[in-house]
This record gives C-alpha cells, structure tokens and sequence, in this order.
C-alpha cells in the first residue's frame, strides 16, 4: 500500500507540468499569433518533408533540431493515418496547421512529463526516499521565466532539451548508486554518450553538459567511449535531415556564431561584444535565483575540497563529483549565452540547479554531520529547507499566474484584430509582415524554410492567400517569391490596401518604401486596428485624389 502511495505522489508534479503547460499554451493562443510562428511553424513544414518518405530535404538545420522534426514527422503521420478522409497529408497539414501543431506540443509535453516521472522513481529506486525523489522532480519547475515558459510551449527545440536533461539526470543518479563492476561503467558510458549526442542534435549549445558525465567516468577508456558514442549518437539523429549542402550550411552558421558578435552569427566580426556581455551576465544571475546559489555554492565547495582540512570528508562523499562537472557545464553556458544572449539558451545549465542542491546538501551534511546529529538540529535544518522551498515556489507560481492572464489579454486583442481582418477587410489586399498575427504569414514564413519542397510551398501558400503580399521589415522591402513589378502595378491599381505591422516604426518605414517603391509621394495611412502588445492595422492610400 505504501509503495502504491508513493507511485502516486511520484505522477503528481508530472501532471501538473502537463496540465500547467496547456493551460499557458491556451493563454498564449494560437501559433499564428505574433511571435508564436517562430519557429513552430518552421519546424512544421520540415516535419511534413520527412513524414513523405521521399527523400525531401529540409530547410532548417541552425539548431540543428532534427529529432524534433523526426518526431514531428512521426506525429504527422499517426495523427493523419487517425483522420478519416482520403486528403493528402501535404494538403491537409496546409488546411490544418493548427491542429497538427497542437498534437506536436502535446507530444512534447508528455515526454518531458514522462521523464519528469522517470526521473522521480530512479531517485526513488536508489534513495529510497519519497522525499528526496519529489525534489528530483522539481527539475523543470526551478528555472521559471516567461521566455523559458512560452518555448517550452512552442514546436521547437526547448522541450526536447528538457526532455533529454532529465533522461541524463535519471542516468547520473542509477550511476552514483549502482554496484561499481567494469560492466556496469561501460554500460553508463554508452548511455551517456547516446544521451548527449540526442542533446547536441537537438541543440548544439548543449555540449557544455557533457562535461559532467566526462568527469564521472573515471578511466580514459570510458570517457573515450563517452566521446565516440555521442558522435555516433549525434550523426545518427541527425543523418535523416541532412545532406552534402546542410552540412556545409551548418558548419559556416556555427562558424559565424564564433567569429560574430551577434545573435545568429550576425553583427561585426568579434568574439565578444563587451557592451553588453557583462549585462548579460547580470541577468542570468539575476533571473534564477536557484541557479546562482547553486553555482556560488557549488564554486565554493570545489574551493573547500583543495584544503587539507576539507579535502578527504569532501571528496570521499559520492556526490561531490558531480559539482565540478555542474560547475564548469554552468561556467561554460554563461560565457557561450552571455556572448548570444537570450534567457531561455541557458536550459541545459539551469536544469542541473537542483541537482546540484542536493549534491550539495549531501556533501555539507558530510563537512558538518553535526548540523543535524540531534532531532532539533535536524528538525531546524529540514524545516528552514522546506520553508525556503515553499516561499520560493509561491512566488513562481504568482509569477506565472500574472504573466499567463497578461498573455491571455494579449491573445484576446489579437484574435478580435484577425476577426476584423477577415470581416471588415475580407476584400481588400491586406500586406503582412513578422511578428504579427496572421494565419497567412505563419504558414508563409514556416513555407520559406521547406528545403528541397520550398517552391512546391510556397506555390500552396499563394494559391491558397492570392490578396495576400508579405513584407519583410528587416531589409525593408517585400519577399522575394512575389514580383516586385506585379506587386507594384497591383498596389498602384488598388491605390488603397492594408498593412499589417508590428508597431508605428514598422509602419513608418514601411510608408517611406512605399513611396519610393510607387513613386506616389502623397502617401498616407489611417490606423484602423491596434492590439496591445502588437498588430498596428493601418490603411493605405497612395493617391488620396483618386478616392
């Protein structure tokens, strides 16, 4: 009966991920809103090319986060074979993009839920310990931000990262507290090598990860088996996605994220742009608590265990070998994110937080058994424990409440600005462009990265929108799979459209292109539609004479 109790308490957290994340999905709204397309959308239509079978290239590699599109591929094809009807399945992922991408995150959230499980009943198995497992558990939940959150709910590599990270943690904890045989450590190197070839295929930034299970393993044969395996394991997930021309693509996009200072491998050709990565730095500390006590904690520790005086009851406690490897995995992620900055980049490193606080904990108790020799002491220390956990966690939950009704506001305004689109302006050319909400640029945008299938796409996507024209706000001028003399003469015989931006200065900008693009000074432009976090509606006329 007990055993069946803690089964139960085990499936707890995993259900509540599961079901927090839809309903944050749910506030987010559909993909087609704002910045939800990107890259769901994307990954999508390559998912779509390896569910054909036929050898279709794929057009997005920058990750490189083919098993993302290995298992979007596979739930395409389940999720369609259920449909009744005799569509095609290119045909029918075009007609439904939504529901296909929602089976997708659904997939995804599962298994992060399961591994979530998993994760607690390995610790469980070895600890023997309710207690110490739900706190394994609490993995995915210590890294809250509003960014990490909404790409967790996105058809993209986010979730697959998690999902693996605690594949490995699960590993890591069956190693610390397995019967140590030459077996057994093989066995462990093999399956630490598949796991961080899954995660470098997912994202190649993962590989500072792989430093904790190199420096566990402690003979050169098995860190070389480590080594092999991950290569071996990262060609094989990402060999049915690329060819000769990905990998020369992928190899000059992970050059220039080197050489260049910008997000992307854009920006001027520097290591590091110093202006901002010492900011940088400040908001990863700043925004994850958690991870700034474990990494300080952890630093200090790897201090300790070089004094005499700490050295042998440090380094005897099996734990401490993981907060080494902890450290530097965290130590290198800052300084690589730092350089290409975005919150969410440090996943691999932020997930290790509460391993590394019970490895902690566990090494602490082993420098000071007298903290909690007596009941009070151990009653004190676990009680201070339980309390900081619990402050912490109301305070995550109140942050994702106020940022999921904010998100919920936020998708109410953009679908009433798609209703009035369809209804107040079904008749009129209506001009698109990134970031703002549109069933139209979503499945145009996903289309432009459809590889050896881009022309077949695109062609679907004109077919289907013909009043349709998107505008790219980055080089200030419209795509290049429209005609720009078509376009032209067909604005100029319209002399009144609509144009869809994300803010004033987009449509400012756009206004002087379209001056000069007509060679009709007289331009002007009425905003009909705003949204309150993006999606300006504005109307244009370019000869207001003509009227």
């Amino acid at each position: 009966m007990k055993k069946l109790i803690h089964i139960l308490l085990l499936l707890v957290l995993p259900a509540v991920f599961f079901t927090g994340l839809h309903k944050y999905k749910d506030a987010l709204g559909e993909y087609y809103l704002g910045r939800n397309y990107d890259p769901s959308y994307a990954y999508l239509i390559n998912s779509l090319n390896l569910a054909q079978f036929k050898g279709y290239g794929v057009g997005l590699i920058s990750h490189p986060g083919t098993p993302v599109q290995e298992i979007g591929a596979v739930v395409l094809l389940i999720t369609h074979s259920m449909k009744s009807g005799n569509t095609d399945i290119v045909t029918d992922v075009f007609e439904n993009p939504e529901y296909y991408l929602n089976k997708i995150c659904s997939t995804f959230l599962f298994l992060i839920s399961t591994a979530i499980f998993l994760l607690g009943s390995a610790v469980y198995l070895k600890l023997k310990s309710i207690t110490t497992a739900l706190f394994f558990q609490l993995t995915p939940f210590s890294f809250y931000s509003e960014d990490i959150y909404f790409q967790l709910t996105n058809v993209s590599v986010e979730p697959l990262l998690v999902f693996t990270a605690l594949l490995l943690i699960a590993s890591i904890i069956l190693f610390l507290n397995k019967a140590d045989s030459e077996k057994h450590n093989l066995n462990y190197a093999v399956v630490f090598g598949i796991l961080c070839g899954l995660g470098m295929s997912v994202k190649i930034s993962f590989f500072p990860v792989m430093i904790i299970p190199f420096l566990m393993l402690k003979k050169f044969r098995l860190k070389g088996v480590l080594i092999l395996s991950s290569v071996i394991s990262f060609l094989i997930f990402i060999y049915p996605a690329f060819s000769s021309h990905n990998v020369n693509e992928f190899i000059l996009w992970v050059r220039d994220l080197v050489t260049h200072s910008g997000k992307y491998g854009t920006g001027t050709e520097n290591l590091v742009d110093t202006s901002s990565y010492l900011n940088n730095v400040r908001i990863i500390f700043s925004k994850n608590l958690v991870f700034t006590f474990t990494y300080i904690s952890a630093l200090i520790i790897c201090i300790m265990q070089l004094t005499e005086k700490y050295k042998l009851k440090i380094r005897s406690n099996r734990y401490f070998i993981l907060l080494p490897g902890i450290f530097l995995a965290m130590t290198f992620q800052i300084l690589i994110v730092a350089k290409h900055f975005s919150l969410y980049y440090m996943i691999p490193a932020y997930i290790f937080s509460i391993p590394g606080l019970y490895a902690l904990n566990s090494v602490l108790l082993s420098v000071f058994p007298d903290l909690i020799i007596t009941k009070k002491g151990k009653y004190t220390y676990y009680s201070v424990t339980v309390i900081l956990i619990i402050v912490y966690s109301v305070i995550q939950i109140r942050m994702i409440n106020k940022d999921r009704k904010q998100s919920a506001v936020a998708r109410n305004e953009a679908r009433k600005i798609i209703s009035a689109l369809e209804s107040e302006f079904k008749n009129s050319i209506v001009i698109s462009s990134y970031e703002c909400s549109s069933r139209e640029f979503a499945l145009y945008l996903g289309s432009s990265y459809g590889g050896t299938r881009y022309n077949s796409y695109i062609s679907l996507v004109k077919e289907k929108y013909p009043k349709d024209i998107f505008f790219n706000r980055w080089n200030n001028t419209f795509y290049k799979e429209w005609n720009q003399d078509y376009v032209k003469d067909l604005l100029i015989k319209e002399n009144k459209f609509i144009f869809q931006g994300v803010s004033d200065d987009v449509a400012l900008k756009f206004m002087d292109y379209i001056r000069e693009f007509t060679n009709k000074p007289n331009v002007v432009n009425r905003k009909v539609l705003s949204g309150i976090d993006r999606d300006a509606v504005y109307e244009i006329t370019l000869d207001p004479g003509n009227q």
